[in-house]
Parts: C-alpha cells; sequence; structure tokens
C-alpha cells in the first residue's frame, strides 16, 4: 500500500474497545513478522463488520484499500502511495452507496475500473425488499469521476450482492461475476457473469450465468439445499483464463464462468474429494 514494492498486509480488528484497520508492512520475515506495525481507527462505525479489498484503482502502482458491506456506512476508498505511516490515505473517498465491491479493467485499456454492487436487500433479512432490481455502478479509469449504472435481475432477486472480476475467457478484458441473493441469511445464489470488452466495458445484459447447489448438506442441521456464494475470482491454474470459486454447504466448486467445473470437492473431513 506505501508503493515499496513490498507486499503488505491489512487487517481489520474487531473490538468493541479499540476497532480499526491494521497494516501489516513488508517485507515479511521466513517467521511471519513484519518489518512494521501501523494501525489507523476505524473509518467506520464503530458496530460495522467491514470487508476490505486490495487493488490498485489509480494506477500508480500503490495499492489502495477498500472497505466496505457495513450497513451503517457507504463503501470508502482509501488510496495507497500517500505520505503517511501506513501509506494509505487519512481521508477516505465515498463510494456510491452499496455492499460489495470489485477492481478489474471491464474496457481492456490498461487502467483499472472500479464497480460498486447495491442489491437492495436488507444485510439482515429484517425488512422487505424495495420492489427494483439491483444495480451495478461502474467508474472506468478513464473518466473516474463517471459512473454507469448496470441494473440487473429482476424486481427483489438481489443482484449486485457480491461481486467477483476477472477475465474468465482470455480475452485480455476483466469480466465481472455479479451474485443475486433474494435473502442474504438464507443459502439462494446465483451468477449473472457481465462480458467486459474493450470498446463498451462491460455489458448489460449477462454474458453466462452459474448455480451450484448441494441438495443435502453436510452438517448438524439439515435445512435444505445451500447454494454456493462468491469466494473469489482469480486465475488459479495459470491458463490465462480466472476461475469463479463458490463455497457454500460444506463444498467448494471452481468453475470457468459457465456451466463448467474444472474443479468440485467438500470441504477436509465432510467427504471424499472429487
Amino acid at each position: 500500500v506505501d508503493g515499496d514494492g513490498h507486499t503488505d498486509l491489512v487487517a481489520y480488528r474487531f473490538t468493541a474497545e479499540n476497532p480499526g484497520l491494521v497494516v501489516l508492512k513488508g517485507p515479511f520475515e521466513r517467521s511471519g513478522a513484519p518489518a512494521d506495525t501501523v494501525e489507523i481507527p476505524t473509518p467506520v462505525n464503530e458496530a460495522a463488520s467491514p470487508a476490505l479489498l486490495l487493488g490498485d484503482a489509480d494506477g500508480d502502482r500503490a495499492a489502495d484499500l477498500a472497505v466496505y458491506d457495513s450497513p451503517y456506512d457507504p463503501p470508502l476508498l482509501l488510496s495507497g502511495g500517500a505520505d503517511t505511516p501506513s501509506g494509505l490515505s487519512d481521508k477516505p473517498r465515498r463510494l456510491p452507496a452499496g455492499e460489495s465491491v470489485a477492481f478489474g479493467d471491464f474496457d481492456g485499456d490498461g487502467r483499472r475500473d472500479i464497480a460498486v454492487g447495491q442489491s437492495f436487500v436488507d444485510p439482515y433479512d429484517e425488512e422487505e425488499t424495495p420492489y427494483r432490481r439491483g444495480q451495478v455502478r461502474i467508474a472506468y479509469g478513464k473518466e473516474p469521476g463517471t459512473w454507469v449504472t448496470v441494473e440487473g435481475g429482476a424486481p427483489q432477486e438481489g443482484f449486485g450482492t457480491r461481486l467477483g472480476a476477472g477475465d474468465f475467457d482470455g480475452d485480455g478484458c476483466d469480466d465481472l461475476a455479479v451474485q443475486l441473493t433474494r435473502k442474504k441469511e438464507a443459502a439462494d445464489a446465483r451468477f449473472a457473469v457481465l462480458h467486459g470488452g474493450s470498446d463498451h466495458g462491460l455489458a448489460s445484459e449477462p454474458w453466462r450465468t452459474v448455480r451450484r447447489t448441494v441438495a443435502e448438506p453436510s452438517g448438524p442441521v439439515d435445512d435444505g439445499p445451500v447454494d454456493g456464494s462468491l469466494f473469489a475470482a482469480a486465475d488459479w491454474d495459470g491458463d490465462g483464463h480466472a476461475e469463479l470459486a463458490l463455497a457454500g454447504g460444506g463444498h467448494w466448486w471452481f468453475t470457468d464462468g459457465t456451466d463448467r467445473d474444472t474443479a468440485s470437492f467438500p470441504e477436509p473431513g465432510r467427504g471424499d474429494t472429487r
């Protein structure tokens, strides 16, 4: 995050007395000890449990930090490479309202783009979802102050719950997997993959749809079928095509962004590996 060429690790400390960000500065020793540790007071509500995402959002070769998925705060972006002890800016930038963030190069111009998903589904399923479609808002690196809105799914279907960016077809442009979830505490999920393209950025219509389900999940309680939720997107096998990793019901799937699995197996101790 400070742009010195050494990988850093950023974590969030969940304590009632002193919540905040903890930056472990690289290089790390073989024992795991960091070169330095810098603490930052929490930039979000003290009762929040935010998710963190690192990525170079502005092309300056220093990782920026997105802090999101807090029901009390909008997503925030802390720029890296700042003249601060941590390397992260003191004043975060507010992103559009939403609960998920992804970085990617969706138009293939070599500049990083930012996507923010907003499903309008209540974080705790306590309130009825408004009768509207979820959305993803994208700021392309060539026009960083302009946000383009893409809506998806049917009303109340939760388009935008989670996002995963990766080049699933190997054309040099990142695609965006968007999770749809009607109830966040329930185990329902499916994915619309929006195709990236060098001329227009992300398509507004899904290029692929993906769903994985465990019919009878293993565990002490059987609540019926469980869908796999988005865990991450990356090119784990190095073939130039990203895979979409899903997890749910004690099972893992690695898909190629379509209906084909590149790997599928239960969690260790839950059954034989396939």
